[in-house]
């Protein structure tokens, strides 16, 4: 089986993803411009502390990052897709 390529280079699975629903998604809409992989999409949250409350970096140096609240983060996977 051959890895994922991903389109942003900054992105690799080196390590664990954890996902702890632990508490409620702030009211955002995920509308993110140019972003049509998950992948990428997910790095974008990532680097944006509003979306903090549905993921963040546990270890940002080794790419661990958890999922806070994984309902949240389908939800605006889905408002975003439906935006683009």
């Amino acid at each position: 089986m051959t890895p994922l390529a991903y389109s942003n280079p900054e992105i690799s699975r080196g390590g664990n993803i954890c996902s702890f629903p632990v508490k409620s998604a702030a009211a955002v809409s995920g509308k993110i411009s140019d972003c049509r992989l998950l992948l990428d999409y997910i790095y974008r949250l990532l680097s944006d502390s509003q979306y903090e409350s549905v993921i963040k970096w546990e270890d940002k140096e080794t790419k661990i990052f958890r999922v806070v609240n994984p309902h949240g983060l389908a939800g605006l996977w889905g408002n975003h897709k439906v935006l683009n």
